[in-house]
């Protein structure tokens, strides 16, 4: 397996869709997935929460002050497995997860789990630890 980090960013929907998309491939190809969605009640995670074929870990960013132990000791704690972080963002802006925090994070699963982060900021040092980094806006016509 190769364990790669992606980093999809911009426009927030477009950005979890598209990490959905290869976490769903990731699943038809038998992987073993764990999906974490932050929520600071956007709407698009209301029709998550009925969706019977894939378990989301949704996770509030108003009450959650232990996201560590709910997200990043689960990953660390596997091997193998494809990951989503949906609205990683929401985190950092809330001062609840610091930079250097994510860095070492990401330093630290290299090589056990592949991790797909989404954001709607862009953050450089994301951008300079991941193998595959996509950008997402929507184009006013």
């Amino acid at each position: 397996m190769t364990f790669l980090i992606h980093y999809y960013y911009g426009s927030g929907f477009l950005a979890f869709q598209t990490g959905l998309g290869t976490i769903i491939r990731a699943a038809g190809h038998g992987k073993n997935i764990l999906i974490f969605v932050i929520d600071d009640s956007l709407v698009w995670v209301n029709d998550l929460k009925d969706n019977q074929e894939l378990q989301f870990d949704i996770i509030s960013a108003e009450k959650n002050k232990n996201y560590q132990d709910i997200i990043l000791k689960k990953i660390l704690a596997v091997r193998n497995y494809v990951c989503l972080i949906a609205n990683i963002d929401l985190l950092i802006e809330k001062d609840m997860l610091a930079i250097p925090e994510l860095v070492e994070f990401i330093q630290s699963i290299n090589g056990k789990n592949e991790v797909i982060f989404t954001s709607s900021s862009y953050y450089p040092e994301i951008e300079s630890l991941a193998d595959y980094v996509s950008s997402f806006r929507i184009n006013d016509v």
